[in-house]
């Protein structure tokens, strides 16, 4: 009974042991290329300023962005 339950631990650290090992590993995904495609101000009612500005986002990677 409790070799079987050593067993059972052990397999189980073993699992625990590759999961971390895998989640350590190094990605090799390249940063977007953020750009800005215009600027503009626009009217507010408050005395804040309000802009407009529109970026272009570039993913050169497989993997999506959440943007």
């Amino acid at each position: 009974m409790i070799a079987r339950a050593a067993g059972l631990l052990a397999v189980i650290f073993g699992w625990v042991l590759l999961l971390v090992g895998c989640a350590g590993l190094p990605t090799s995904l390249d940063p977007p290329k953020v750009s800005m495609e215009s600027f503009s101000s626009i009217p507010s009612e408050s005395g804040a300023p309000r802009f407009l500005i529109k970026l272009r986002v570039q993913n050169p990677n497989q993997q999506t962005l959440d943007i």
